[in-house]
């Protein structure tokens, strides 16, 4: 994949959802993974190698929000108490707010990103609960991406799952979780996605 030119800050909040993601082993990687994703659904979906990279790079910072939580949260192995599921939710707000100071057209893309990529297509998500394509397109395309790679990936509170469970899954959740399209377009070539991530190294694409 191709490069774009990005801001320092850019630069600086990559590195900072490269580290909040970093302590489960496979979490570094994380974002760098979910970009790649980004970038391969969108091509496959019809978008523009231009924009499709925009998206790529501004979903790399989905969980920006996540360095504004109790780190002793985000690290639990066991289950989450209410409480502490209401702090994790806040990170798409949090990390709307933490990208909206910055006016540069791929911080416009990452910030709509942040805010919706855990709304639903059936409208049971958070922060707002929209629904269907009223959801960005980008942040559709995002929790898609974050789903496969966290599924795929060994993290703190899971261990990784075999690629044919993933895909069933994201199948089972399409319509409900997922918007259908885009769960469409992954799972008539699964393995085209998942061999885009297996290499990813932490500098990612």
């Amino acid at each position: 994949m191709k490069t774009l030119a990005v801001s320092r800050q850019f630069e600086y909040m990559l590195e900072k959802c490269r580290a909040v993601e970093g302590p489960d082993g496979d979490g570094s990687y994380h974002v760098d993974r979910v970009g790649e994703l980004a970038y391969h659904i969108a091509l496959a979906l019809g978008i523009a190698p231009g924009p499709a990279l925009e998206l790529g790079l501004a979903s790399k910072i989905h969980d920006i929000g996540k360095t504004a939580v109790d780190p002793h949260i985000l690290g639990k192995s066991g289950r989450l108490t209410p409480q502490e599921c209401e702090a994790v939710r806040k990170h798409t707000v949090l990390g709307a707010e933490i990208i909206s100071a910055n006016k540069d057209s791929i911080f416009d893309k990452a910030r709509k990103i942040a805010l919706f990529h855990h709304e639903r297509w059936d409208g049971a998500g958070y922060p707002h609960g929209l629904k269907e394509k009223n959801i960005p397109l980008s942040a559709r395309i995002t929790a898609v991406a974050d789903s496969l790679d966290v599924m795929t990936h060994r993290r703190p509170y899971k261990v990784s799952w075999p690629a044919e469970v993933a895909i069933e899954n994201l199948v089972a959740d399409s319509g409900k979780q997922f918007d259908p399209e885009i769960i469409w377009v992954v799972a008539v070539r699964p393995y085209k996605f998942l061999q885009r991530i297996c290499k990813v190294g932490r500098r990612g694409f």
